[in-house]
């Protein structure tokens, strides 16, 4: 049926010599063809897929590389796995976060030095903390019951004695001093300081 829309359009571009292959063609590894028809490669597939996501064999759809993979170039077969320690988000070009159980030591170091030297960048998580993907230093996951002293300080303290677990609260924001790991009302070193009012008392006993 005629289609005065499709005048002009570049739709596909046919082979000059014989194949002995069925057509349409199966699209090569890395090729999509949603992109432009001036990008052809073959009679139906076109253009390169883009960095971060990759195509293989006959699929012909550009697939976003997963978390923990990454496509450095256009043009992937498949999308690469991100070396231990790493890890990387959605489509992503390069493997640049830690992986689970690991923290970046340094949130702003160059994500290019990070890939060439992981294991100088990604830590292990500290004891009882929590590390997902993506932590750094500073948002390292404080459990109830325990306190850092800042956001620069990869060392816990467990709160054991005086009702620990009820004045250490945890979390990821240190505030001042760590006094973001404390409940309301306490602050200082193991939250053992609470305030009433403008005093500030030490915590001598009891809860």
């Amino acid at each position: 049926q005629d289609d005065p829309s499709l005048f002009g359009n570049n739709l596909y571009q046919l082979p000059l010599e014989p194949e002995e292959r069925d057509f349409p063609y199966r699209c090569a590894a890395g090729l999509d063809v949603s992109l432009v028809p001036e990008n052809q490669s073959s009679s139906l597939c076109a253009g390169p897929c883009p960095e971060g996501t990759s195509s293989s064999i006959g699929e012909g759809v550009c697939t976003d590389c997963e978390p923990g993979f990454y496509a450095k170039q256009e043009r992937q077969a498949a999308c690469s796995r991100c070396r231990h320690p790493l890890s990387s988000g959605n489509r992503s070009t390069i493997c640049s976060i830690c992986m689970d159980g690991f923290y970046l030591s340094n949130s702003s170091a160059d994500p290019y030095d990070i890939f060439d030297k992981p294991t100088e960048h990604c830590q292990p998580c500290p004891r009882n903390a929590t590390c997902r993907a993506g932590t750094t230093l500073e948002s390292i996951l404080v459990p109830p019951g325990y306190w850092r002293a800042s956001s620069s300080s990869a060392v816990l303290y467990e709160c054991r004695s005086l009702g620990g677990e009820k004045r250490c609260a945890g979390g990821s924001e240190a505030g001042g001093n760590g006094d973001g790991y404390c409940e309301t009302d306490f602050i200082g070193p193991e939250c053992q300081l609470c305030t009433d009012g403008p005093e500030t008392r030490y915590l001598v006993g009891g809860d």
